[in-house]
């Protein structure tokens, strides 16, 4: 392989970033992570940890239904999506290339096919039709229905390929510090002169372009930014902050022009000025998460990947500041629970209520809800389709439309429950007093420490990148994974520190490292080792604060941290540590610091009359809430059992009877309708016949006179 280093004339622009006006339109894609988006005809195709179309015509959006996870041992993760012109799709994954002819679902892999691994990072059509797939152990050809043995000696990491349209160049990264060029077959490695460049030369090379003017625009993971680069000259268009410069995707949209993402949100250029428009994700437009990926469509729709939303240029919206001072919106006065979802919905719950804060219209919803009755709730999660999932002294229930639904059978409803997770394949996780729990589609298992006393006690439940669960007991934390479990893993001088649960406590960041919080001390698990975050070069501000404390800990994706030490909190990015000087939060009235996904923080105060939440966004400015409240609507029927594998009861209000429904209709998660047999059972019951249908997820949807009812159900 040749190496070659440029060597030319370097201009720098100072270029500044203008927050683009925007409000989302519509949300389009509610998958919590999307990989890649493309259009094919007249639908936007978004594939991550799930597959999901809309199309630009009819605005219909659907979610496929998930019958590809039975066949997937271990976690799925797409990367990309491909249509040759059969119309067959194709898509890239971490376990090999799946492949949909009609309604058929087909794999391959490295048993079945040439595939040099069977984790694709990416699928790109040449010019003449080939498909170049790249993986983590190199680069291979597909030609029809033939596989090309020849790589050009690409063996290595493979993550972007991108092809000149007037020449047979083609551009390979593989997040190195250098990116190759293919010509005629000679491969040529390339890195640019760190001496001519601002910025440290501790990149990676995300993905290389060439224009419809054929200038090259280089995107780099780093300080470097994104380069532009003619026949004579290159051009560092620097960012208006450090974050701004690590760029995840760059692509070309349908003008022509370069639209991507970077660490603070979604970026265009126009390629005849290259003056870039930015738009920051963390402003109040409706943006939720940060995006890896984007696509701008005929239309001029900004699609992007991440919580993905389709969102249009449109005129600035006032902002009104608040408090939200709720002991009407949500009565009680404790906080115990505050979760933020990956939707962008935030869930805030005491003993007596729950609050929710819709971040895409900025409304905050009191429910006046006893939930008192049930013992009050401890903690809250959301799987991938968003299902709300809610855990109370010694039961599970799912919340929908402002009505609880038990998940677990009597026979566990007398065992306390505690912390509840949801692991990447929607599995859900939580533990009682001497158990790790397990539910999935119905199902539920429970694991216990073998050679521990009857008193030995659990508490809550992290997981980490891994897929390992990782338990809080008196002796720290234990593993579990495959069904076995793993030592406890705890740094070699905690446990004379811990005295009781609060003594020590674990995190997993949103990449899904772990974190320790213990007496006086922070550690990070890095490579089995743990390193001391509180001491040496990486000594935090607050240390001399927490002596005999236990410090807080939060997390906003991708890298940042807060830490709180009593009523004082400290905030780490990319740029170091901010001071609660600098961060101007109302510190010294606060009881306690959350942080929701979009880097908000929420004040929570606690006194002997009312609850107060207050929610900032950077340095201290008030976020725009509008406070609304809304009534209990209770569901006029229940389905049981549920899952159900022959038989099924709809059972109705009692003061209902089966004249009141107009219309009922089955429909599966590909939005197909399903015929099924059901007779009167009673007065206000129906016995439904499922025998006919397929195992899968289910709609029930039931029309009456003045309101339309949808149930979920799984049939066995």
């Amino acid at each position: 392989m040749k190496k070659f280093t440029y060597i030319m004339i370097i201009f720098v622009f100072a270029i500044e970033s203008l927050s683009a006006a925007l409000t989302p339109q519509a949300i389009a894609i509610s998958d919590p992570t999307v990989k890649k988006i493309r259009q094919f005809d007249n639908t936007i195709w978004a594939v991550g940890r799930g597959i999901s179309t809309y199309d630009l015509n009819t605005g219909e959006m659907k979610k496929w239904h998930q019958d590809y996870m039975a066949l997937a041992s271990t976690e799925l993760m797409f990367t990309d999506i491909w249509r040759n012109f059969d119309g067959n799709i194709y898509l890239s994954s971490n376990l090999g290339i799946w492949m949909i002819y009609d309604t058929n679902w087909s794999i391959l892999t490295t048993e079945n096919s040439p595939l040099p691994s069977n984790k694709v990072n990416c699928m790109v059509e040449d010019p003449t039709g080939l498909l170049w797939i790249g993986t983590d152990k190199g680069l291979i050809i597909k030609n029809g229905s033939e596989w090309e043995t020849e790589n050009y000696g690409i063996d290595f990491n493979v993550t972007s390929i991108s092809f000149d349209p007037n020449s047979d160049t083609v551009f390979i990264c593989s997040n190195s510090p250098h990116f190759d060029v293919l010509v005629n077959g000679e491969l040529t490695e390339v890195t640019l002169p760190a001496e001519a460049l601002i910025g440290s030369n501790q990149i990676s090379y995300r993905k290389v372009i060439k224009d419809r003017t054929g200038v090259k625009w280089i995107a780099t993971y780093g300080t470097y930014g994104l380069i532009r680069q003619d026949e004579i000259s290159f051009q560092q268009l620097m960012m208006s902050s450090q974050e701004e410069s690590y760029i995840d995707d760059i692509n070309l949209s349908a003008d022509g022009d370069i639209s991507g993402t970077n660490a603070a949100g979604f970026f265009k250029i126009d390629v005849a000025s290259s003056e870039i428009t930015m738009i920051d994700y963390n402003i109040s437009n409706g943006l939720i998460g940060r995006p890896m990926t984007s696509y701008i469509d005929y239309l001029d729709n900004i699609w992007m990947g991440g919580s993905c939303k389709l969102i249009k240029k449109v005129q600035n919206k006032d902002t009104t500041y608040s408090t939200i001072y709720d002991n009407e919106l949500m009565p009680g006065q404790f906080l115990n629970t505050f979760y933020s979802a990956p939707n962008g919905y935030v869930y805030i719950a005491n003993y007596d209520g729950m609050g929710i804060f819709d971040t895409h219209n900025f409304k905050f919803y009191g429910i006046k809800k006893g939930f008192n009755k049930i013992g009050g709730i401890k903690d809250i999660a959301t799987n991938s389709l968003n299902d709300v999932y809610i855990i109370s002294h010694n039961q599970l229930y799912q919340f929908t439309e402002d009505s609880l639904h038990s998940v677990l059978d009597d026979k566990y409803s007398s065992i306390s429950k505690y912390g509840l997770s949801f692991d990447s394949a929607d599995t859900l996780w939580m533990t009682s007093n001497r158990h790790l729990w397990r539910y999935f589609e119905g199902r539920t298992d429970t694991f216990s420490l073998p050679g521990k006393a009857d008193n030995f006690t659990f508490g809550d439940v992290i997981i980490d990148k891994n897929s390992i669960k990782w338990v809080k007991t008196l002796e720290g934390y234990y593993g579990f994974r495959d069904n076995k479990w793993i030592d406890s893993i705890i740094p070699s001088d905690i446990p004379k520190k811990i005295r009781t649960f609060e003594d020590l406590k674990m995190y997993a960041d949103y990449n899904g490292d772990i974190w320790l919080a213990s007496v006086g001390d922070i550690f990070k698990f890095n490579d089995g080792n743990w390193d001391i975050i509180t001491s040496g070069e990486n000594d935090v501000p607050a240390f001399k604060s927490l002596l005999d404390k236990v410090p807080l800990l939060s997390f906003v994706p991708p890298d940042k941290m807060y830490l709180q030490v009593d009523e004082k909190v400290w905030k780490k990015d990319d740029f170091g540590w901010k001071t609660p000087e600098e961060l101007n939060l109302i510190y010294e009235k606060a009881y306690k610091l959350y942080v929701d996904i979009n880097d908000n923080s929420w004040i929570y105060k606690a006194d002997v009359e009312s609850i107060a939440i207050t929610m900032f966004r950077e340095y201290g400015v008030y976020n725009s809430i509008d406070e609304q409240s809304f009534e209990s609507k209770a569901k006029i029927f229940s389905l049981y059992p549920n899952p159900a594998s022959n038989f099924a009861t709809l059972k109705m209000n009692d003061d209902l009877s089966c004249s009141a429904i107009q219309d009922i209709e089955i429909m599966d998660y590909l939005g197909q309708k399903q015929a099924i047999k059901f007779t009167e059972n009673g007065d206000n019951s129906l016995l439904l016949d499922m025998n006919d249908l397929p195992s899968g997820f289910y709609l029930i949807i039931i029309q009456t006179s003045n309101k339309n009812e949808i149930i979920k159900f799984i049939k066995e």
